[in-house]
């Protein structure tokens, strides 16, 4: 027992020995390859985590020192590897770490491959390059205080859609296998959906998506391109940019898509967020037909707009196509008038809505090019009007007509503001001397 307790002394000596003659012939190579050992190990161990960024982010040093390091590391390997091609049958001390060295580079190739593919002849350099590119960029803030919040909401609850289909499911496991099969099915479809949601911010200048597990992630409204918006009514998902980013189970869905569709448009850059109540402008709803003629409909034919010197009556229609005929395409082509640019629907109120947080001048050229739109085949015509025009009859609060020729239009149901913003506009129009600002309706 003392001999082999010698014997594996006089071994480890040995080994320490040809250890310190290596490390004094490398000349500070060998650390230079120890050292890149040890940062190889370490990232393969963080990129084999689930959250790997977030685990490189705690140690960024090393990812900087790794990817610094390769250039400099063949004029360090290359004694190693003549020291351990003299070693017989690759025994020694050189042997070991060269063997080290090359298993621990597999390794973090294979992990980096994994998580980030790159084309077959990128190198180690590459990947990291990439890596540290990915892993270290600045994760996006939620808005400050300089920016304009449009929209923005927290996933609770499951969609609509998910949990009808679901609790139809539940009801049937209920009745013809087991109560807790439904029970089970209803709590995995709480957790799931959960877990996948998160919270989302649209501003004049991103949309801002914070899922509950990952890191947060923008896209910025300049950079979308056409057809790069979806919306899923069933689960109540929005996808947006190129690569894809899911905005899942998110209230509100449908205005969410619908506003980022209309927000990503050059002409609505600079868009405000609040409307300017200074601004004398007025939209109503609007019946639209012959004088005399009245309806008792419930929902109206479409909007009429009041500014200063105009009239523009817009005619229900899908506001998304008439989107895309006052905007330009960002690719530059032309496409049917029926195809539409984006897979989203977008309301005539919402749209109308944007127009009026456009700067003026821009606003009054929009409003203006809508209004002189051609519809298709069947389907009632925008009106352009010039107040001057224009005979105006207010009724006892609630009613208010304008009427040209042989087309009336009115609303007979107006609140009190909407009777006040349409009062100030009005008291704009021009007025042969000594007309009355707006007659009474008789009815």
């Amino acid at each position: 027992m003392l001999q082999r307790t010698a014997t594996r002394a006089h071994g480890d000596t040995s080994e320490v020995s040809e250890l310190r003659d290596l490390r004094v012939q490398l000349e500070g190579g060998l650390e230079v390859v120890e050292a890149a050992i040890e940062r190889y190990r370490v990232l393969t161990a963080a990129l084999q985590k689930r959250r790997w960024k977030a685990k490189l982010r705690l140690q960024p040093a090393v990812l900087e020192a790794a990817h610094l390091a390769e250039s400099s590391l063949p004029e360090a390997l290359a004694p190693l590897r003549k020291r351990a091609e003299r070693e017989p049958e690759g025994t020694g001390t050189a042997s070991g770490i060269a063997r080290a060295f090359e298993a621990a580079r597999t390794a973090l190739e294979a992990a980096l491959a994994r998580r980030l593919p790159m084309e077959a002849g990128a190198s180690l350099e590459q990947r990291l390059a990439r890596l540290r590119a990915v892993a270290l960029r600045p994760l996006p803030l939620p808005p400050g205080e300089n920016e304009q919040r449009l929209l923005e909401g927290t996933a609770v609850l499951p969609p609509f859609g998910v949990s009808l289909f679901v609790v139809s499911l539940c009801v049937a496991l209920a009745r013809f296998a087991t109560p807790w099969a439904a029970v089970l099915l209803l709590a995995l479809t709480l957790v799931v959906t959960f877990l996948r949601s998160g919270r989302y911010w649209l501003t004049n200048e991103r949309v801002l998506w914070q899922p509950r597990q990952g890191d947060p992630v923008e896209v910025r409204l300049a950079s979308l391109g056409e057809g790069q918006i979806s919306y899923n009514l069933f689960t109540n998902s929005v996808t947006v940019g190129r690569p894809a980013i899911t905005l899942r189970h998110v209230p509100r869905a449908g205005e969410l898509a619908a506003l980022l569709s209309i927000r990503r448009r050059k002409e609505f850059h600079g868009a405000a967020a609040t409307q300017d109540f200074r601004r004398p402008v007025a939209v109503l709803p609007a019946f639209r037909t012959k004088p005399g003629d009245y309806r008792q409909d419930e929902m109206p034919d479409g909007l009429m707009v009041l500014r200063p010197d105009f009239i523009a009556y817009l005619p229900n229609a899908s506001a998304a196509l008439l989107l895309d005929t006052i905007t330009e395409p960002v690719d530059g082509k032309e496409r049917p008038a029926w195809a539409r640019r984006d897979r989203v629907s977008v309301s005539l109120s919402l749209l109308v809505d944007q127009l009026l947080l456009l700067p003026e001048a821009r606003m009054d050229a929009m409003l203006r090019k809508l209004a002189t739109h051609r519809f298709g085949y069947g389907s009632a015509s925008s009106l352009l009007w010039s107040p001057a025009e224009v005979a105006c009859a207010f009724g006892v609060g609630t009613t208010l007509e304008l009427s040209r020729d042989d087309v009336l239009l009115y609303w007979d149901r107006l609140s009190w503001q909407q009777h006040q913003e349409a009062a100030r506009v009005i008291a704009l129009w021009p007025r042969p001397e000594g007309s009355p600002e707006a007659a009474p309706v008789k009815r």
